[in-house]
């Protein structure tokens, strides 16, 4: 068990971290007793900001995280210049990026949704991560809308073939990323938000996201060593084939499953991790999270870009919004109860920061 300090008092929180090179378990107590920045008291650092104790608002979100001045929040649209790794389709349009910037960047590390989320469900855990680590966040917001318009143009085609919808999905969030992985590198548009060329890079995800992180991290294996990853779901096969093929493993990765997770398994997961420390030793680290779900990774629920309590009370009528509310309200206080995402923020923390240091991520 890891001991959380949070604003003077403790949290016991249900979380396992397994080494599978030799399938011997750790517990994160004694995780965090060899690192020890992993137990502060309190979380939020104070600022010394000369602005400290006043409030920066962020766009979309001003009622949230506004403990610090310290970190900025930007909205970029980009327009696509990328032809496709898996089929040679070219991009079109433009897509929205979110960007957290911390004052101090050390490093950038590039985080991809799940299949109906966008950035807002894990924004409040991004901005923490990104000002505990000074690691700048960068998001596409490319989501299930955004493909909307190719499948209402031939319709037949993904009624014929039921994986096409999520590789369209698939190839055009990661076909962004790797984008933005690429103009980060040639120093085009993030330096002016002062992310330099030769920054360390890392690649993170949930859910679908998460299972992108691996073949990404394969494309752009020059430029990627570190990988961390919640409940990954591992992409289609015309996408993962590229991770699959290459006998290259990921420098450092840490993937995380909930035990009560019915979408992307703890076991299946587990069975990434084994396969990344096949091709590389010692490089990869489980963590198994005891009573964790697949959306308790989540700091709200959207769908889309658009929190679902601001859509639910259009769609039901009173009887079932009161079931919504129980629900919302269960789903919160067992995430309270299993620690999952103090804990994954804290996991996160730890493993970027490494990234900036170029360590090696371990818990030996």
């Amino acid at each position: 068990m890891l001991t959380f300090a949070r604003s003077g008092l403790f949290l016991i929180i249900g979380v396992h971290v397994c080494q599978v090179k030799n399938s011997s378990a750790f517990s994160l107590q004694q995780f965090a007793s060899q690192k020890s920045r992993l137990i502060r008291a309190p979380v939020f650092k104070k600022s010394t900001h000369p602005l400290a104790g006043k409030h920066e608002a962020f766009e979309d979100d001003p009622e949230e995280y506004q403990h610090s001045v310290q970190l900025r929040r930007k909205k970029l649209k980009i327009e696509r210049t990328w032809t496709s790794n898996f089929d040679g389709y070219e991009g079109k349009g433009d897509f929205q990026v979110d960007v957290f910037i911390p004052a101090t960047v050390e490093g950038c590390v590039f985080f991809m949704h799940g299949f109906s989320q966008y950035p807002p469900a894990y924004q409040n855990t991004l901005k923490k991560v990104a000002e505990a680590t000074n690691v700048a966040i960068v998001a596409p917001e490319t989501g299930i809308f955004a493909v909307l318009g190719e499948v209402a143009k031939s319709p037949s085609k993904f009624i014929a073939d039921q994986d096409l919808l999520q590789f369209t999905l698939q190839r055009a969030l990661l076909e962004d990323t790797k984008q933005c992985i690429e103009m980060v590198t040639k120093g085009e548009r993030f330096a002016d938000l002062g992310i330099q060329k030769n920054t360390r890079i890392g690649v993170s995800g949930h859910s679908l996201g998460g299972g992108l992180a691996f073949p990404l991290a394969a494309l752009c294996h020059e430029k990627v060593d570190y990988v961390f990853t919640m409940a990954p779901v591992e992409s289609v096969s015309r996408i993962n084939r590229v991770f699959r093929g290459k006998e290259r493993g990921i420098q450092h990765s840490m993937l995380l499953a909930g035990s009560r997770d019915f979408l992307a398994k703890a076991d299946k997961v587990k069975n990434i991790s084994t396969d990344l420390n096949k091709r590389k030793k010692n490089s990869s680290i489980f963590v198994a999270i005891s009573g964790g779900t697949h959306t308790g990774f989540e700091d709200r629920l959207v769908i889309g870009d658009i929190p679902i309590g601001r859509i639910l009370p259009f769609l039901l009528g009173p009887t079932l919004l009161w079931e919504y509310v129980v629900s919302f309200l269960l789903f919160n206080l067992f995430k309270k109860r299993t620690g999952q995402l103090e804990g994954t923020q804290e996991l996160m923390e730890f493993f970027f920061d490494a990234m900036t240091k170029g360590e090696k991520v371990t818990v030996e």
